[in-house]
């Protein structure tokens, strides 16, 4: 799981690639990772089954060498390790699929260094401020909430 340092360190241990020499491509729900070294562009596939069907996934963000990724739909979340290929999902049945009603889904990924926690936040919007509903996950503490 993501709480242990295992998943969240991993990419470091078993990298001898620079995050400033990286670069992850998103082509649809495929992936490759682009890095350059001495004048010399490497391009790597990588693979990612994370089993979302037809689904359109959004590059929400990296943090410490994990990859966010939602659903366009606002449904699922995932936490992605693209050098060790583990990954998370995170579904939670109490937030519904606003897209059924038009609304537009926002996703952010972060770390708080302070507590060692990822977060997760899905801002969904209706008709240009209608309404927005903010959630936020906490990964170490398996909680979400409402703000």
């Amino acid at each position: 799981t993501l709480s242990s340092s295992h998943f969240a360190f991993a990419y470091l241990k078993l990298s001898n690639i620079s995050p400033t020499e990286s670069l992850l491509i998103r082509n649809g729900n495929k992936f490759q990772i682009m890095s350059y070294e001495n004048g010399k562009i490497d391009l790597v596939n990588v693979e990612a089954d994370f089993d979302v069907g037809d689904e359109k996934m959004v590059l929400v963000g990296s943090c410490n060498g994990l990859v966010g990724l939602g659903l366009k739909s606002g449904c699922l979340f995932i936490v992605w390790n693209p050098i060790t290929g583990e990954f998370c999902k995170y579904l939670n049945s109490e937030i519904p699929d606003f897209t059924t009603v038009g609304c537009m889904v926002t996703w952010g990924f972060g770390y708080v260094s302070a507590i060692d926690d990822y977060k997760i936040v899905r801002i969904c919007e209706k008709d240009f401020g209608e309404w927005i509903r903010v959630h936020v996950y906490s990964i170490r503490f398996d909680r979400l909430r409402r703000i």
